[in-house]
């Protein structure tokens, strides 16, 4: 299979790419066989994907929104031209659900953060962090009960007050009256709607509200400079992916687990 190769990061990309699938940028036409001139030779122009020419992306061009995605563009972009060509708003973003379904609120938030949708991920941790601390807050006392009754119980054990046999029965209880005490309310909400319902409608609208924000920020950037040749660089270093940002939900989620921890003091 023939490649094209970058010819700004240097990444091989698939024939079949119109755009760097890391870094965004156009890529050559791959070599190709001239019958009349009876020779190989490269055109050293960039491709557009098919049926894209036409395509208005609301005064930005395709090649900018490649510029903007940056790193897998390649698998971005034809997403964005097919949302573009029936005008919806949907697309399907693996990535969102999986994330999701592992991590929840935090777990999306992590996508969102690391294409520098602030705003959206910030949304999603706090709610993460929100069903988190007041889960323990409600449950504070059932869940100090049930580590005091547990700590008890194998205090007893080494002391040689108890057997393994009644150590058994005495969890059993122990969970018993956890189960009967315990109130499920936001953890329901973190298992049933950070965890299952909320994953999937945000793989759905994940890519739609990327495309729109890519597109305000590409018109504020060509708006506000007249140096054509600076507003590619600008319009990478707006987008792209940030590996720093994705701190912020990891963090918040370790926070947030410390601070159930603290309820148990």
């Amino acid at each position: 299979m023939t490649e094209k190769i970058c010819v700004q990061c240097k990444t091989k990309n698939e024939e079949h790419y119109s755009f760097c699938k890391y870094c965004g940028a156009s890529l050559p036409v791959v070599d190709r066989f001239d019958k009349e001139e009876n020779q190989t030779h490269t055109a050293y122009k960039y491709a557009q994907p098919e049926n894209t020419s036409n395509i208005d992306y609301g005064g930005v061009t395709e090649q900018e929104l490649a510029l903007y995605v940056g790193q897998n563009s390649g698998k971005i972009m034809p997403k964005f031209f097919a949302m573009q060509l029936v005008n919806k708003k949907t697309s399907w973003c693996f990535p969102v659900f999986l994330l999701g379904l592992a991590f929840g609120f935090f777990g999306m938030a992590f996508w969102f953060f690391s294409r520098k949708m602030i705003k959206v991920g910030a949304i999603l941790a706090a709610c993460g962090v929100l069903l988190t601390v007041s889960d323990a807050a409600i449950n504070a006392d059932t869940n100090k009960a049930f580590v005091g009754d547990l700590l008890s119980s194998y205090e007893a054990v080494i002391s040689g007050n108890l057997d393994q046999t009644q150590l058994k029965n005495n969890i059993n209880l122990a969970l018993k009256e956890y189960e009967k005490n315990y109130n499920p309310v936001f953890s329901l909400a973190t298992s049933y709607i950070g965890e299952t319902v909320l994953p999937v409608i945000m793989a759905f609208f994940a890519l739609g509200i990327y495309k729109t924000k890519a597109i305000k920020d590409i018109l504020k950037i060509k708006q506000a400079n007249n140096e054509d040749d600076l507003d590619n660089l600008r319009i990478q270093d707006t987008g792209g992916q940030s590996i720093a940002l994705v701190i912020i939900p990891v963090a918040l989620m370790i926070l947030s687990g410390v601070s159930s921890l603290l309820f148990l003091i």
